[in-house]
């Protein structure tokens, strides 16, 4: 059985929530700013107590997953400029999970090992999942390292990680190009004809405004990328048409504001095009410049990958490609 109550203090005049739960005979109470947050911790509770998980009994005691998740979204992640919103949703994502119930320092690997599965279930790859548990283990650093919880044991760094999903390795097909730009509106035509010549990523090119460009030495600048540093991209005669044909606007992106990822499936589902995603335009231009003859430090410098294995997840060349090349160089017979 579960209660909320509503208190106003008598000094403050502020409002909160109390919450309380009948568990064994003993009452848990727990008091709230908001009532979502007590409604929410209800839920939970519930859901840890229904699975037989413990739940934690003391306000003063070690904060509960999903008070920590709280508090570090409001603490640490505003600092992550880049990242804060993918981290936001997945620190929603887990404290629904029954275990964000349970106190910090009562979560064990065996309970890790579950929430695992449970991603699993859900059909979370590899690699998203890992995401979620570099968060939660980051959680448990920050809880002992800033908030000061002395003797917390990281169960995360005892729980296996799922294999990371293998690169893809998507490339256009013969014909696939033409028919793709044939299916593009006017708008995402040229965004789709950039990425293929720059390998510029979607982000990259959403955020591409004029005052990034030296026409003079046909440089694309991006002052923040993915990996945190500044970039310049040299742009081809090619990429300059296309960016030169587009409207100058006195402010604003160059592309235009668009989600490009919706407008670029419903083109691939008009050409008749499957499995094909805008991010894999970065591999298919990535492997054009290796297959160009740029070495490998040059086309890092481009993409902004920083080491070759980095590099290596989105270089696919050609076979057919490479023997051409072998017999430029005079190699073969």
């Amino acid at each position: 059985m579960a209660t909320i109550v509503k208190r106003q203090s008598a000094r403050t005049g502020r409002i909160s929530y109390q919450a309380q739960i009948l568990q064994f005979g003993k009452r848990l109470t727990r008091t709230f700013p908001r009532r979502a947050q007590a409604e929410d911790w209800v839920r939970r509770t519930q859901g840890a107590q229904a699975l037989g998980l413990p739940v934690s009994t003391a306000t003063g005691s070690v904060p509960t997953l999903a008070e920590a998740l709280e508090r570090y979204l409001t603490e640490v992640t505003p600092a992550k400029a880049r990242n804060s919103q993918k981290e936001r949703y997945m620190a929603t994502a887990l404290a629904k999970k029954p275990v964000a119930a349970m106190p910090l320092d009562r979560i064990t690997s065996s309970h890790i090992s579950e929430l695992i599965r449970e991603l699993e279930q859900n059909g979370l790859s590899g690699t998203r999942i890992r995401l979620y548990l570099a968060l939660l283990s980051h959680v448990y650093t920050v809880a002992a390292r800033d908030w000061h919880y002395g003797g917390l044991q990281n169960p995360v760094k005892l729980s296996r990680r799922p294999k990371p999903a293998p690169g893809r390795e998507r490339r256009l097909k013969p014909g696939e190009q033409e028919r793709l730009l044939s299916a593009c509106d006017a708008r995402l035509r040229p965004v789709v004809e950039f990425a293929l010549e720059t390998a510029m990523r979607q982000g990259e090119i959403a955020a591409l405004r004029w005052e990034h460009i030296d026409l003079g030495r046909r440089v694309a600048h991006l002052p923040l990328t993915k990996n945190g540093l500044a970039r310049d991209v040299p742009l081809s005669a090619r990429a300059m048409g296309i960016i030169q044909a587009l409207p100058q606007r006195a402010d604003g992106p160059i592309f235009g504001t668009r989600n490009y990822s919706h407008a670029f499936a419903a083109a691939c589902r008009r050409a008749g095009i499957t499995d094909l995603r805008f991010h894999d335009l970065r591999h298919e231009a990535t492997s054009r410049l290796f297959e160009r003859g740029l070495s490998l430090p040059q086309v890092a410098a481009i993409t902004g990958h920083r080491t070759w294995a980095m590099l290596a997840r989105y270089t696919h060349p050609r076979a057919e490609e490479l023997a051409q090349l072998l017999d430029s160089e005079g190699v073969c017979p």
